[in-house]
């Protein structure tokens, strides 16, 4: 079996269980200082992953014929460090979900620095053996960046979607919720990038219909707002945060719509959406905002939706009245959201990862 060693900003194997059914990856961090730090303050120990990480940049000096993939937003100057050292002597590739290479970097430092970073990337990125985009969207941005900027790479860029490790609902849980569509839920961070107040303001909509029952699954600086709407109302709930995912999956498993009202803010905007395709999986009709990585996800209309975000509450109040008065319209879309789901499980995102090794002689 493969191996291959994993450097991330922060902890990667969220993203690369496909990448595991495959190959044996070891992971590490490239920013293992602060987490020192956070270690130390925190926990009053290190831990081990940070331990490991700290070791790994002694180590990476006499590193030969690995194969090193870095998970790192453009123009981040720790890629630099750590290409530098690692190319050449290794097989090194850029992992990126970023989808605004020419538009604007999330790392933004001072202007004389933006620049310096960018023309230290366009020089290290010819030095790699490849770039992996985790979307379409990130693939041609990539490759736009590279043409515009006459930066001529060895290698064409490769497009693999991130993994939804989530068994599909069954048939008798399926029939049964879209009997009496009722349940829907938000789920995700309590800020306001994430449409929380939005998905609140939304079910006020509804507060005197008995027929829908809203749900809140997560935590963050909005919290006491949703603890107040959940008190306010018997058909309103709040589960807080939930890590175990089998008891996210039996909740998704119990709702019909799963509403997520993102808004963009500088630097951010919602670039994949594992939600979204886990929520698919349990048969789940998802109402979200255009952002760049739901829109490459849902086909608008067909097996989920998307719209504005000016428009969103107007937008899904509109879907949410007509639930029950057409379950068969809706169930028969929630069926086309299960199928679509079944292009990111492991089974699929797996082979792409081992036709990749292939192609690259890693395996």
């Amino acid at each position: 079996m493969s191996k291959v060693i994993v450097l991330h900003d922060f902890d990667g194997s969220l993203y690369f269980k496909a990448l595991e059914s495959v190959a044996e990856v070891q992971y590490f961090n490239i920013q293992p200082f602060r987490f020192l730090v956070r270690d130390i303050v925190k926990h009053r120990k290190m831990q081990k992953s940070t331990v490991n990480s700290l070791l790994f940049i002694l180590s990476m000096f006499f590193k030969r014929n690995a194969t090193v993939i870095i998970g790192t937003a453009p123009f981040n100057f720790r890629f630099l460090i750590y290409a530098f050292i690692l190319s050449g002597k290794n097989k090194v590739y850029l992992h990126t979900s970023w989808p605004y290479w020419v538009e604007s970097p999330p790392v933004r430092y001072p202007s004389f620095l933006n620049k310096l970073a960018k023309k230290l990337w366009i020089k290290s990125l010819p030095k790699l053996n490849g770039v992996i985009a985790v979307t379409k969207a990130t693939k041609n941005s990539v490759m736009n960046f590279l043409e515009s900027n006459q930066c001529k790479v060895p290698y064409a860029v490769t497009q693999i979607y991130h993994v939804v490790d989530i068994s599909k609902i069954s048939d008798k849980l399926f029939s049964d919720k879209w009997q009496k569509p009722e349940n829907v839920t938000f789920l995700g961070r309590l800020e306001a990038e994430k449409g929380i107040s939005e998905f609140l303001e939304l079910s006020k909509n509804f507060s005197e219909r008995e027929t829908l029952k809203f749900q809140v699954i997560g935590k963050g600086s909005l919290e006491k707002k949703v603890v107040h709407w959940a008190g306010s109302s018997g058909n309103n709930v709040y589960h807080g945060f939930i890590s175990s995912r089998g008891k996210i999956k039996e909740l998704l498993a119990k709702t019909n719509v799963l509403v997520l009202p993102s808004k963009r803010i500088p630097g951010w905007e919602e670039l994949f959406g594992l939600v979204i395709i886990e929520a698919m999986s349990q048969g789940v009709i998802v109402l979200t905002t255009d952002h760049i990585g739901p829109k490459e996800i849902i086909e608008n209309g067909y097996d989920s939706f998307f719209c504005p975000e000016e428009r969103f509450i107007t937008f899904a109040s509109t879907i949410l009245d007509q639930l029950s008065e057409q379950p068969v319209k809706y169930s028969q879309i929630a069926q086309k959201a299960i199928v679509k789901s079944q292009a990111f499980n492991m089974a699929a995102i797996g082979r792409e990862w081992k036709e990749f090794l292939k192609v690259n002689k890693l395996d």
